[in-house]
């Protein structure tokens, strides 16, 4: 009787950790996911390869339908390369099913050092104009910075297990995001501070949290040749048709960063609160000339103040201020924010987007 009760008993203090600890549930489903490659897994950056890696497909129901769309890339160098370096260039496409249109774009490079790998987690909201099928896709371009002239076959990248495209059910429909792909990307330097993918969004009334996040896609001017926006020439911005970097610095670039989610007192003369990602201070990262791009991801939720002073106007954005070295350059095909309140049906939860 007795192991009964202390049985029972730790059942029952088991089932209360378990409540305690458990995670909060999504705010939104998965509606699809693609984990298997759809084609080799191996990049010859040797000859430049490219490919579609994953692909997902998904109907819509309603006009101006939005879609949470996020992936999660591991690329990796092997140590017997030759390079010291190999770069990848990721891009996500959506489009009507049955199109290619690569309109609906989002960027992300990143050099891999040799016997090492990298983690990108792209995401952006897309918005179907009409009901209907669609799909996504993660296209992956490879290269080499610094080739050397020996053991060619050598430089290779490989797409690790674990990586996928995804895209949510239907999010929230005041949902938003700040993303100006068709800007030109601003260079600058001299301790001087951008601030990057600027989204004013008015919550609805019915919203009590939110989830909020920011990404920079940055490239310090340590190569001009290396300077480039993924769109058109590689080394010229793809709006303005000029060179991105004028001046190099082989020292690289520190960089501060942070998500900045201020919402807007009453008055209009400030913020009745401020929340930051990943604190106050910041990030601070040094971009070297073998590493030369980062795309930075940060993420909060948010709950909004009920407070007399404050209204449901909000302004978010990635603030970006040049440290140290090389001048640096915020792509603005790759660097946006996005608001997203949870699901109606869990509307008092706090939201999770990763």
């Amino acid at each position: 009787m007795r192991r009964r009760c202390v049985l029972g008993l730790a059942l029952v203090v088991a089932a209360i950790f378990a409540v305690v600890l458990a995670p909060p549930a999504l705010a939104y489903e998965i509606d699809t996911r693609d984990t298997s490659a759809n084609r080799s897994r191996t990049f010859n950056a040797f000859e430049n390869d490219i490919g579609t890696i994953f692909e997902i497909f998904f109907t819509t129901t309603t006009p101006n339908e939005q879609r949470r769309i996020r992936g999660l890339l591991k690329m990796v160098m092997p140590s017997t390369a030759s390079d010291v370096m190999l770069v990848s260039r990721h891009t996500i496409f959506c489009a009507p099913a049955g199109s290619t249109a690569i309109d609906n774009q989002i960027f992300g490079v990143r050099n891999v050092l040799r016997g090492g790998s990298i983690r990108m987690t792209p995401r952006y909201i897309f918005t179907a104009a009409e009901p209907g099928d669609y799909h996504c896709w993660m296209g992956i371009s490879t290269g080499r910075p610094r080739p050397t002239t020996t053991n060619q076959t050598s430089n290779i990248l490989r797409v690790d297990w674990g990586s996928y495209l995804e895209a949510t059910t239907a999010i929230h429909s005041s949902s938003a995001q700040g993303f100006a792909p068709k800007e030109p990307s601003p260079v600058f330097g001299d301790g001087k501070a951008y601030d990057a993918a600027v989204l004013n969004w008015t919550a609805p009334a019915d919203v009590s949290t939110i989830a909020v996040s920011g990404d920079a896609y940055i490239t310090t001017c340590t190569s001009i040749p290396g300077s480039l926006d993924p769109l058109l020439d590689p080394v010229v911005d793809p709006v303005t048709g000029q060179h991105l970097c004028t001046e190099i610095n082989k020292a690289g670039t520190t960089v501060n960063t942070r998500l900045v989610v201020g919402q807007r007192n009453t008055a209009g003369t400030g913020y009745c609160q401020l929340t930051y990602s990943p604190s106050a201070s910041g990030r601070r990262t040094l971009i070297t000339k073998d590493v030369h791009h980062v795309v930075l991801f940060q993420s909060a939720a948010v709950t909004i103040s009920t407070a007399p002073d404050c209204s449901r106007d909000f302004k978010i954005k990635v603030y970006v201020k040049h440290v140290s070295g090389a001048d640096l350059i915020v792509h603005k095909q790759g660097t946006i924010t996005a608001v997203i309140p949870p699901a109606p049906a869990v509307m008092k939860s706090r939201p999770v987007d990763s």
